[in-house]
C-alpha cells in the first residue's frame, strides 16, 4: 500500500517496468545423504519413541483439542493412537518410519521439480567431508558470480 501511495503505481507495476537482469544466478546446495537417509529416518524414528515422543503427546492430549492441525505434525497422529492405546508400539515405529520416509521422497521429488538440474549441487555431509566439501561449493560460487 505505501509504494501505491508514495508512486501511483502497484508494486507489480513497478516490476513490470522496471525489470533488469538478476544481479546473481541462484545456485542450490541440496544436503542428501543420499541412500542412507532411510536408516537414518528409522534409527531417528527408534530414539524419539524410546525417548520423551510419548510423554509430550500425553500432555498434548490433554492440551490440545483432536482436531487440532498441529496433529497432522508428522508422526504425532500414529504416536497419539498409541497413547490412547490403540496401536502397538512395533506398529506405531513401522507407520512413522513409512510415512516419514514417504515426506522424504515427496521432498526430493519436489525439490528436482522445482530447481533447475545444472545450478543443484547434492551433498552428503557424511561422505562430502562436512563443512570444508559445502565452504568449496560456496567459494566456487562466489568465483563464479564475479566472474
Amino acid at each position: 500500500i505505501e509504494i501505491a501511495l508514495l508512486t501511483g503505481q502497484r508494486l507489480s507495476e513497478l516490476h513490470a517496468t522496471r525489470r533488469r537482469a538478476p544481479r546473481w544466478t541462484a545456485r542450490y546446495l541440496a544436503v542428501d545423504p543420499g541412500p542412507a537417509l532411510a536408516g537414518r529416518i528409522e534409527q531417528r524414528a527408534v530414539t524419539m519413541l524410546g525417548g520423551a515422543w510419548q510423554r509430550e503427546v500425553e500432555r498434548l492430549v490433554v492440551e490440545v483439542p483432536a482436531d487440532a492441525p498441529a496433529w497432522n505434525a508428522s508422526g504425532y497422529t500414529k504416536v497419539r493412537a498409541l497413547v490412547e492405546g490403540q496401536a502397538t508400539l512395533e506398529a506405531t515405529r513401522d507407520r512413522v518410519i513409512i510415512e516419514t520416509r514417504q515426506y522424504a521422497k515427496r521432498q526430493r521429488t519436489w525439490f528436482r521439480h522445482q530447481l533447475p538440474a545444472d545450478r543443484v549441487q547434492a551433498f552428503d555431509p557424511a561422505r562430502d567431508h562436512g563443512q570444508a566439501a559445502a565452504r568449496r561449493w560456496l567459494d566456487e560460487s562466489m568465483e563464479a558470480d564475479e566472474a
